[in-house]
């Protein structure tokens, strides 16, 4: 009800500011700091309801968006491809520059290791801008599933897609990409493979 109430006072906040922007009402000044502090608050919330929407879209129970991205040597490698080889496919998005993307891969490592001959897969999406840093992370951390970035940092295309905001983060998806999991992270990962896979 209190939430009702704040969107309500909102609402009429922004009326109030369409008035004022467009009638050509003349305000006091000492209101004008307050109308453009509305006019970002109503953007915030309308940014707030679009995310939302979209998370909507990647949510668990959904059939997981389809991409493509190009690979360390510069070939295209459309997602479906990779986790319909696959009973389970943990579509990580990571980057290496990340320090918590780079503790918690050896856990991805571990877990592929142990489940990849019972069907589970990982398909790595990287927020790198440098393909050097990229590519020596993956071999460092003993990365060995396919990899792709478009090297665009934050603004990597898939990460909108997916509305990825932080990383590390992840999304499970079976063999028909359905959506079964999202942010599966140190024993969490190895226990529901585990279970999945039993």
């Amino acid at each position: 009800m209190i939430y009702l109430k704040k969107i309500v006072l909102l609402i009429k906040m922004k009326f109030f500011l369409i008035n004022v922007l467009y009638a050509g009402v003349k305000v006091k000044e000492k209101y004008i700091i307050p109308i453009k502090l509305m006019g970002k608050l109503f953007a915030t919330i309308v940014s707030m309801k679009e995310r939302v929407a979209k998370l909507k879209t990647v949510a668990i129970g959904q059939n997981a968006p389809n991409f493509t991205m190009n690979d360390e040597n510069g070939n295209p490698v459309k997602m479906s491809d990779v986790y319909s080889k696959n009973e389970y496919t943990l579509i990580d998005f990571w980057a290496s520059w990340c320090g918590p993307c780079r503790r918690e891969n050896p856990n991805v490592v571990a877990t592929f290791n142990n489940f990849k001959s019972k069907g589970f897969g990982v398909f790595g999406v990287s927020l790198d801008a440098d393909k050097e840093k990229w590519l020596q992370a993956v071999a460092d951390d003993q990365l060995t599933w396919p990899h792709v970035s478009d090297l665009k940092g934050w603004k990597n295309e898939a990460a909108a897609l997916y509305s990825v905001n932080s990383i590390p983060a992840n999304l499970l998806v079976d063999k028909t990409g359905k959506i079964i999991g999202r942010n599966l992270r140190e024993e969490k990962l190895p226990e529901t493979i585990a279970e999945l896979l039993k």
